[in-house]
Protein backbone atom coordinates (compact mmCIF):
# COMPACT_ATOMS: atom_id res chain seq x y z
CA UNK A 1 0.00 0.00 0.00
CA UNK A 2 1.15 3.41 -1.24
CA UNK A 3 1.46 6.31 1.34
CA UNK A 4 0.71 9.64 0.94
CA UNK A 5 4.08 11.78 1.18
CA UNK A 6 3.59 14.20 3.42
CA UNK A 7 4.10 18.22 2.77
CA UNK A 8 5.68 21.36 4.06
CA UNK A 9 5.60 25.08 2.89
CA UNK A 10 7.87 27.15 3.71
CA UNK A 11 6.90 31.20 3.56
CA UNK A 12 8.81 34.01 3.94
CA UNK A 13 7.23 37.81 3.96
CA UNK A 14 8.28 41.55 4.95
CA UNK A 15 6.24 43.30 7.82
CA UNK A 16 5.39 46.72 6.37
CA UNK A 17 7.46 49.51 8.37
CA UNK A 18 6.13 49.96 11.74
CA UNK A 19 3.83 47.14 11.61
CA UNK A 20 6.29 43.89 13.28
CA UNK A 21 4.16 44.52 16.49
CA UNK A 22 0.85 44.03 14.77
CA UNK A 23 2.39 40.81 11.97
CA UNK A 24 3.22 39.26 15.54
CA UNK A 25 0.36 39.50 17.25
CA UNK A 26 -1.83 37.99 14.42
CA UNK A 27 0.75 35.29 13.86
CA UNK A 28 1.00 34.72 17.44
CA UNK A 29 -2.64 33.44 17.14
CA UNK A 30 -1.97 30.93 14.53
CA UNK A 31 -0.94 28.14 16.44
CA UNK A 32 -4.06 27.81 18.50
CA UNK A 33 -6.47 28.41 15.43
CA UNK A 34 -4.68 25.81 13.30
CA UNK A 35 -4.83 23.34 16.40
CA UNK A 36 -9.04 23.67 16.41
CA UNK A 37 -9.59 23.72 13.25
CA UNK A 38 -7.36 22.03 10.55
CA UNK A 39 -6.38 18.17 11.75
CA UNK A 40 -4.26 17.73 8.56
CA UNK A 41 -2.21 20.34 9.73
CA UNK A 42 0.30 18.63 11.32
CA UNK A 43 2.74 21.22 12.72
CA UNK A 44 2.68 24.90 11.89
CA UNK A 45 5.60 27.85 13.35
CA UNK A 46 5.23 31.26 13.25
CA UNK A 47 8.80 32.78 12.77
CA UNK A 48 10.62 36.35 13.20
CA UNK A 49 13.92 37.09 12.20
CA UNK A 50 15.56 39.94 13.90
CA UNK A 51 14.76 42.39 10.83
CA UNK A 52 11.83 42.86 8.75
CA UNK A 53 11.29 39.51 7.71
CA UNK A 54 8.83 36.74 8.87
CA UNK A 55 7.89 33.29 8.75
CA UNK A 56 5.27 30.23 8.66
CA UNK A 57 6.18 26.76 8.32
CA UNK A 58 3.89 24.02 8.38
CA UNK A 59 3.86 20.73 8.44
CA UNK A 60 0.59 18.74 6.23
CA UNK A 61 -0.26 14.67 6.18
CA UNK A 62 -0.71 15.21 3.01
CA UNK A 63 -1.08 17.54 -0.68
CA UNK A 64 -5.36 17.79 0.22
CA UNK A 65 -4.33 18.74 3.72
CA UNK A 66 -1.67 21.28 1.98
CA UNK A 67 -4.46 22.76 -0.14
CA UNK A 68 -7.05 22.95 2.53
CA UNK A 69 -4.86 24.93 4.97
CA UNK A 70 -4.95 27.73 2.17
CA UNK A 71 -8.82 27.69 2.58
CA UNK A 72 -8.56 27.60 6.11
CA UNK A 73 -9.17 30.48 9.21
CA UNK A 74 -5.15 31.38 9.46
CA UNK A 75 -4.77 31.70 6.24
CA UNK A 76 -7.97 33.83 6.13
CA UNK A 77 -7.22 35.76 8.94
CA UNK A 78 -3.73 36.63 7.54
CA UNK A 79 -4.92 37.27 3.79
CA UNK A 80 -7.52 39.86 5.61
CA UNK A 81 -4.75 41.61 7.36
CA UNK A 82 -2.11 41.37 4.92
CA UNK A 83 -2.72 44.65 2.85
CA UNK A 84 -1.85 46.63 6.00
CA UNK A 85 0.72 44.40 7.82
CA UNK A 86 2.76 42.98 4.88
CA UNK A 87 4.79 44.48 2.29
CA UNK A 88 3.05 43.71 -1.02
CA UNK A 89 -0.09 42.78 0.79
CA UNK A 90 -1.53 39.16 0.25
CA UNK A 91 0.39 38.77 -3.16
CA UNK A 92 3.68 39.38 -1.27
CA UNK A 93 2.66 36.43 0.88
CA UNK A 94 1.77 33.88 -2.04
CA UNK A 95 5.02 34.80 -3.33
CA UNK A 96 6.90 33.98 -0.23
CA UNK A 97 5.39 30.36 -0.94
CA UNK A 98 7.61 27.08 -1.64
CA UNK A 99 6.61 23.68 -1.30
CA UNK A 100 8.11 20.32 -0.54
CA UNK A 101 7.95 16.81 -0.08
CA UNK A 102 9.15 15.96 3.66
CA UNK A 103 11.69 13.43 3.56
CA UNK A 104 12.24 12.54 7.09
CA UNK A 105 11.32 14.53 10.45
CA UNK A 106 12.45 13.46 13.73
CA UNK A 107 9.28 13.33 16.49
CA UNK A 108 8.57 16.54 18.44
CA UNK A 109 9.81 16.64 21.86
CA UNK A 110 7.23 17.74 24.51
CA UNK A 111 9.08 21.26 24.86
CA UNK A 112 8.61 24.82 23.70
CA UNK A 113 10.95 25.76 21.08
CA UNK A 114 12.23 29.70 21.25
CA UNK A 115 14.79 29.23 18.02
CA UNK A 116 14.14 27.84 14.65
CA UNK A 117 16.55 27.85 10.98
CA UNK A 118 15.72 27.08 7.93
CA UNK A 119 18.95 26.01 5.88
CA UNK A 120 18.63 25.96 1.93
CA UNK A 121 20.39 23.23 0.15
CA UNK A 122 21.34 23.19 -3.49
CA UNK A 123 22.78 19.76 -4.47
CA UNK A 124 25.68 19.71 -6.95
CA UNK A 125 24.87 18.71 -10.30
CA UNK A 126 24.12 14.95 -10.30
CA UNK A 127 24.38 14.61 -6.37
CA UNK A 128 20.89 15.01 -5.70
CA UNK A 129 20.30 11.85 -4.78
CA UNK A 130 23.49 11.34 -2.49
CA UNK A 131 22.32 14.57 -0.74
CA UNK A 132 18.78 12.86 -0.20
CA UNK A 133 20.34 10.16 1.51
CA UNK A 134 22.17 11.63 4.23
CA UNK A 135 19.51 13.79 4.91
CA UNK A 136 17.46 10.87 5.29
CA UNK A 137 20.14 9.04 7.81
CA UNK A 138 19.88 12.62 9.72
CA UNK A 139 16.58 12.38 11.45
CA UNK A 140 17.77 8.94 13.51
CA UNK A 141 20.76 10.66 14.61
CA UNK A 142 19.21 13.95 15.65
CA UNK A 143 16.58 11.93 17.82
CA UNK A 144 19.28 9.97 19.77
CA UNK A 145 22.05 12.17 20.08
CA UNK A 146 20.45 16.10 20.59
CA UNK A 147 17.92 16.28 23.31
CA UNK A 148 17.24 20.08 22.44
CA UNK A 149 16.50 19.71 19.17
CA UNK A 150 12.74 19.38 19.61
CA UNK A 151 12.13 19.39 16.04
CA UNK A 152 14.08 18.41 12.73
CA UNK A 153 13.11 17.83 9.26
CA UNK A 154 14.55 17.46 5.78
CA UNK A 155 12.57 18.15 3.17
CA UNK A 156 12.95 18.56 -1.19
CA UNK A 157 11.34 21.11 -3.19
CA UNK A 158 8.23 19.60 -4.95
CA UNK A 159 9.04 21.38 -8.42
CA UNK A 160 13.14 21.41 -7.91
CA UNK A 161 14.53 18.05 -6.82
CA UNK A 162 17.82 19.44 -6.29
CA UNK A 163 16.57 22.00 -4.30
CA UNK A 164 16.03 20.84 -0.38
CA UNK A 165 16.12 22.31 2.88
CA UNK A 166 16.75 21.46 6.87
CA UNK A 167 14.35 22.69 9.47
CA UNK A 168 15.08 22.60 12.91
CA UNK A 169 13.55 23.74 15.98
CA UNK A 170 15.62 24.30 19.30
CA UNK A 171 15.28 24.97 23.27
CA UNK A 172 17.64 27.74 23.40
CA UNK A 173 21.04 29.15 21.96
CA UNK A 174 22.28 25.95 23.55
CA UNK A 175 20.91 23.69 22.07
CA UNK A 176 21.21 25.39 18.44
CA UNK A 177 25.18 25.31 19.28
CA UNK A 178 25.18 21.84 20.63
CA UNK A 179 23.19 20.64 17.28
CA UNK A 180 25.95 22.81 15.04
CA UNK A 181 28.92 20.44 16.70
CA UNK A 182 26.79 17.12 16.20
CA UNK A 183 27.32 14.22 14.76
CA UNK A 184 24.55 15.14 11.68
CA UNK A 185 26.46 18.54 10.75
CA UNK A 186 29.25 17.06 11.32
CA UNK A 187 28.70 14.31 8.44
CA UNK A 188 27.33 17.43 6.34
CA UNK A 189 29.81 19.29 6.81
CA UNK A 190 32.21 16.41 5.41
CA UNK A 191 30.04 16.04 2.44
CA UNK A 192 29.06 19.00 1.56
CA UNK A 193 32.30 19.93 -0.89
CA UNK A 194 30.80 16.71 -3.21
CA UNK A 195 27.08 17.35 -2.55
CA UNK A 196 26.44 21.03 -2.18
CA UNK A 197 26.62 23.92 -4.44
CA UNK A 198 29.12 26.44 -2.31
CA UNK A 199 30.59 23.68 -0.19
CA UNK A 200 29.93 23.85 3.74
CA UNK A 201 30.79 27.65 3.40
CA UNK A 202 27.61 28.23 1.18
CA UNK A 203 25.58 26.05 4.33
CA UNK A 204 26.24 28.17 6.87
CA UNK A 205 25.80 31.47 4.11
CA UNK A 206 22.08 30.39 3.63
CA UNK A 207 21.20 28.96 6.80
CA UNK A 208 18.42 31.36 8.63
CA UNK A 209 17.82 31.95 12.04
CA UNK A 210 14.36 32.99 13.31
CA UNK A 211 12.62 33.43 16.90
CA UNK A 212 9.95 31.24 17.29
CA UNK A 213 6.96 33.21 17.45
CA UNK A 214 3.98 30.53 17.94
CA UNK A 215 4.29 26.98 17.61
CA UNK A 216 1.59 24.33 17.52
Amino acid sequence: MTHPTPKANIIRFDAQLDRRDDLRALLAQGAALVERTEPGTQSWYALQSPEQTFGIFDTFVDAAAQEAHFEGQVAAALREQAPRLVTAGWPGVLAGVRSYDVLAETPRRDASPTIGMVIPLHAAAGRADALRDLLVTGAGLVAAEEPGTLHWLALQDDSHPDRMAIVDFFTDDAAKQAHFAGNVAAALQSAAPQLVVGGWEGVLKGAEAYEVVSAR
